[in-house]
């Protein structure tokens, strides 16, 4: 039996915490999401002494196991500035997560943010992909 439908999530991804949590509740989705909503929290989360942050291995595990699929995938507050983001959104593109399309909300930010964000739009156009057809588009 094949489960459908939308998903909307808050995610600091410097949190390891939080990574977890997204992990966890992306896991139970074992078919296809039609619409899958990440809203990028930027809260600067302490940390402890010697406590790193997520980094490209947490990325790449995040998928790995998981029969998780989504046609449409809207990412906000997406800039591509933060390094950590930018590796899991290049993880959800290079593995088998997104089918379809991934939008990126750039119409908000100012005009120099706007810029910087659709150049890490197009460093993201440029990876190799899981789906061939797969279209990033900013709006």
């Amino acid at each position: 039996m094949r489960r459908y439908g939308c998903l909307s999530v808050s995610v600091d991804i410097t949190d390891p915490k939080e990574v977890e949590i997204l992990k966890e509740v992306l896991l139970m989705w074992t078919n296809f999401v039609m619409e899958l909503e990440i809203f990028f929290k930027h809260k600067k989360s302490h940390r402890e002494e010697g406590e790193c942050s997520t980094n490209d291995r947490t990325h790449a595990k995040l998928f790995a196991n998981a029969d998780l699929y989504v046609y449409n995938m809207r990412l906000y507050n997406f800039d591509g500035s933060n390094e950590e983001e930018f590796a899991f959104v290049s993880r959800l593109l290079m593995q088998k997560p997104v089918i379809l399309n991934m939008m990126i909300e750039t119409s908000l930010f100012p005009p120099a943010k706007k810029f910087n964000a659709e150049a890490a739009v197009a460093k993201l156009m440029e990876l190799p992909k899981y789906f061939k057809n797969l279209k990033i588009e900013c709006f």
